[in-house]
């Protein structure tokens, strides 16, 4: 068998096949190395410029999602130990959750001054408005606070003892509960206050919000459109015929001054297009439907349900704010301002040194107001 040869000291062992098939690999150069860490230090910064993109505007939707929940910058939540009242007024969702019966009652006291709150039902009819006036009868307040504006912005160009001498049914069916109980208060010689804000500031208010882009949070058509729709609801709440008149005299009521005011456009024209937007129909069409009991309940829970600001699914639950509608936004902003103002009155009349003061309001107010009240009455 022959010995294997072996390469002498000067050579080179012979390249296999495979070896032979693979280029010399050569080390980078300086340059190189030089540009490969310039396009790396590049990608980073790319990376981190698209992280802080996407930062502001998941922080610009956060701000959002937290205005519309009528929640501050500041707060993340509305501790119970928060020093200001406001913020322990409840965010529609949480009010939303709240059951509450025909009248949700708030009641606090300290030392001898006391506050009783009655959430009411809005209403037009007699029957309904019993306990509130037997209230009235019982508690005898000092002062009586209302929701609304005042009775001279109800009734204009009338003085005082012409809206006095009103019949009592006519005052109710014409104007609902809180005007009913403004009145009341009044005839029985009770001082009369009002924890809102007037309607044409709140119209102006809301008109003056703007979104994180500088932009109208609400155009003027989208408050013309929660407008109508609340008009509407009331309108099947109170039994009387859909039509531009009714109405009128819904939000004649309920926005006193605010056609006037020339701050939107309330014509039946515009009601009539943004019924159609915002609903699917229009007047025309839910005063032909309105005969037929089902489809008269169908369109009433529609109303509603562009109107209410806290829109519910099929269970009663609140829906996600990410399906809550633009017209729904609208009343969700101004109900958080109105709140607010409400909030102050209270302080103020507590500073006053007031005994006894029985607060008239909505429901979903008197829910919403109940921690801030209990905190008031308890500095």
């Amino acid at each position: 068998m022959d010995s294997e040869k072996k390469p002498t000291p000067d050579q080179k062992p012979e390249a296999t096949d495979k070896q032979a098939q693979q280029p010399e690999q050569q080390s980078p150069t300086q340059e190189e190395i030089a540009a490969a860490e310039t396009s790396r230090q590049e990608r980073i910064v790319g990376i981190r410029r698209q992280e802080e993109v996407m930062r502001v505007r998941d922080q610009a939707k956060i701000e959002e999602i937290r205005r519309g929940l009528g929640l501050s910058s500041e707060t993340s939540e509305r501790a119970p130990g928060a020093r200001d009242p406001k913020e322990l007024l409840l965010t529609p969702e949480e009010e939303g959750r709240v059951k509450r019966g025909e009248i949700y009652r708030v009641e606090a006291k300290t030392g001898d001054q006391e506050i009783h709150v009655l959430g009411v039902r809005h209403t037009n009819k007699v029957e309904q408005t019993a306990p509130m006036r037997l209230e009235i009868e019982r508690y005898d307040p000092e002062i009586v606070i209302v929701e609304g504006d005042p009775l001279e912005d109800i009734f204009p160009g009338e003085s005082l003892d012409e809206i006095l001498a009103k019949d009592e049914t006519e005052v109710l069916q014409q104007k609902q509960e809180q005007v009913y109980i403004a009145w009341l208060a009044k005839k029985l010689g009770k001082e009369v206050r009002n924890w809102d804000l007037p309607a044409v500031e709140q119209i102006r208010r809301v008109l003056e919000l703007k979104d994180e882009m500088g932009l109208a949070k609400h155009p003027p058509d989208t408050v013309v459109g929660w407008i109508s729709a609340y008009a509407l609801h009331k309108v099947y709440e109170t039994g009387w015929q859909p039509s531009y008149e009714s109405l009128k005299q819904v939000i004649s009521i309920g926005e006193p001054g605010v056609e006037k005011s020339g701050l939107v456009d309330l014509s039946e024209k515009k009601i009539d297009e943004m019924l159609k937007k915002y609903t699917g129909r229009n007047l025309a069409e839910f005063a032909e439907r309105f005969a037929d009991e089902k489809l008269r309940a169908e369109d009433w829970e529609l109303a509603r349900r562009v109107s209410d600001p806290v829109p519910k699914d099929e269970k009663g639950e609140p829906l996600p704010i990410k399906q809550v509608g633009e017209t729904n936004r609208v009343l969700r902003d101004m109900n958080h301002m109105r709140d607010e103002h409400a909030v102050e009155v209270f302080q103020r009349v507590k500073q006053s040194g007031v005994k006894r003061v029985l607060v008239t309001a909505g429901g979903s107010h008197a829910v919403t107001w109940e921690r801030a009240i209990r905190k008031i009455y308890t500095e």
